[in-house]
């Protein structure tokens, strides 16, 4: 009598499971799955400044997933069908990037400095992940894109990002023990091609700037000023600034012939003078000359932005200077800056009218 009990406690256990699976092959798919798609990586060249930040999106390729139409499933049929995005192989190994974005989830490249992630535009998850589940419909189509994003994670060495450092992609109905004849692949996505990364300063020489010799008559009262001198940072031997691709501007591609690029964020060079004499005035760009028994009183030095031939625009020491030197295959520019003498006192004594600044620029 008790094993009889038992026995038909375990059929009605496997009655009620068949009664919950639902076949996939039931629903019927279109033809030709999985698809398969090849990304070409465009364009070839992005630059990367030395003093971008950890964490920066220097390259962002969306794979607009064209539209698969034919999903068909018998009428009034229950069902989930998960659709889940994950990598079929991956060439380098995890890296050590737990900031954000996508923290312990971004992978290495063949560029050191420069990590990689594959992640769903629909839930902003990384890979693995369901993107998206398909619930109790008649019929539907699937469409998921893949967004890849190169990102910094240190110390960027120039070099090329290959496309068989980078990992290949799939999507699919994912394993459910309530569904049959899972998982099933809809389709395999890879990319090709390279990316040149480039990532380095500019020379930078010490410059000497003469203001001239003035008589003391010429300061009449406070304010009064001389004429602008050049006072440009020259900059030599620079790479080109290709510019990089972020999360508003980023490279498109449907997986079938070429990728369109998108408009480029421009490298800036961010500069910032520190002068090494006193300040009269920080918001004006105004320094005292430098102290010694033979130096004049009453004249300072004042710096401007712009070149000395139009309307320099005074400096405030606690702002940097942006300057864009554009995607060219310049290897020289000048940053322009200028500078004058500026009455301080009531009166001006003679002497010499020395001043000292240093100037510091970083890249992005």
């Amino acid at each position: 009598m008790k094993i009889f009990r038992y026995l038909m406690i375990t059929l009605g256990a496997l009655v009620s499971f068949t009664q919950c699976a639902h076949a996939l092959t039931s629903c019927q798919l279109p033809a030709g799955l999985p698809m398969v798609y090849n990304v070409p990586l465009a364009p070839l060249n992005i630059t990367v400044g030395p003093d971008m930040p950890v964490g920066t999106v220097v390259y962002r390729l969306n794979f607009n997933h064209p539209r698969i139409n034919g999903f068909l499933c018998p009428p009034g049929e229950q069902f989930n069908l998960p659709q889940r995005l994950d990598y079929i192989n991956l060439p380098m190994p995890l890296s050590s990037w737990n900031g954000t974005p996508f923290p312990g989830k971004v992978y290495n490249t063949s560029v050191p400095g420069i990590g990689v992630v594959a992640w769903s535009d629909i839930n902003n998850q990384a890979l693995p992940t369901i993107a998206y589940t398909t619930s109790n419909v008649n019929s539907f189509y699937v469409s998921i894109n893949v967004v890849l994003s190169f990102i910094k994670i240190g110390p960027v060495s120039p070099g090329v990002i290959t496309a068989s450092s980078l990992p290949s992609i799939f999507l699919e109905f994912a394993p459910d023990p309530t569904l049959t004849g899972m998982p099933q692949r809809i389709y395999n996505l890879s990319y090709s091609g390279s990316i040149n990364v480039v990532s380095q300063t500019c020379t930078t020489p010490d410059v000497n700037v003469p203001l001239g010799s003035y008589e003391t008559s010429t300061f009449t009262s406070k304010g009064t000023v001389t004429a602008w001198r050049d006072a440009s940072i020259e900059l030599k031997d620079c790479p080109r600034f290709y510019g990089y691709y972020n999360d508003t501007s980023y490279n498109t591609s449907a997986g079938a012939g070429a990728t369109t690029t998108g408009t480029a964020v421009p490298n800036l060079l961010t500069t910032k003078i520190t002068p090494q004499n006193t300040v009269w005035d920080t918001t004006k760009g105004i320094m005292n000359v430098t102290s010694s028994t033979s130096s004049a009183t009453g004249v300072g030095i004042q710096l401007g932005w712009g070149d000395s031939s139009g309307s320099p625009q005074p400096i405030n020491f606690n702002q940097n200077f942006n300057f864009n030197p554009g995607n060219s295959s310049l290897k020289s520019f000048k940053i322009p800056l200028s500078a004058r003498y500026y009455q301080t006192g009531n009166t001006v004594t003679p002497g010499r009218a020395d001043g000292k600044v240093t100037f510091t620029i970083s890249y992005y």
